[in-house]
């Protein structure tokens, strides 16, 4: 005689989400949700789950961003503040000045490197959209 189907709990995708963030694994995910890693798995191929997959992470990006941002700017400002310092010693001016010229230099073949990959990605996107059809 077959057995019937175990009845999983009704999960949304956010709360799938939201737990494997949390988790930062698929199988503790289903476990602490009370659902097959497979269920997780499955809903993972649907267009709807990835948009809301990439939103979550691009959140959690923009908040990170965000947060170093502000503390780039406290350490680029203390560093400032030696370097304008008049009382300070010349050498250590002078390394703060270098620091700050160093890492703007980095900071901008990053943002260049970024830039070029964005738009390759972006680029990608739409050449992959381009092929679909359309309904």
């Amino acid at each position: 005689m077959a057995r019937k189907a175990e009845k999983l709990p009704a999960v949304s995708d956010e709360q799938i989400i939201a737990t494997i963030l949390q988790t930062g694994s698929t199988k503790e995910a289903a476990e602490a949700l009370g659902i097959t890693a497979k269920t997780i798995y499955t809903r993972r191929t649907t267009d709807a789950f990835k948009a809301l997959w990439y939103a979550a992470k691009a959140d959690i990006l923009r908040g990170a961003t965000l947060n170093l941002n502000r503390t780039v700017a406290k350490a680029v400002d203390t560093i400032a503040e030696i370097m304008n310092d008049a009382s300070a010693n010349p050498a250590v001016r002078l390394q703060a000045a270098g620091m700050i010229l160093k890492n703007a230099s980095e900071l901008q073949r990053s943002l260049t490197g970024l830039e070029q990959q964005a738009a390759t990605a972006f680029a990608e996107y739409h050449f992959i959209e381009d092929l679909e059809p359309t309904v």
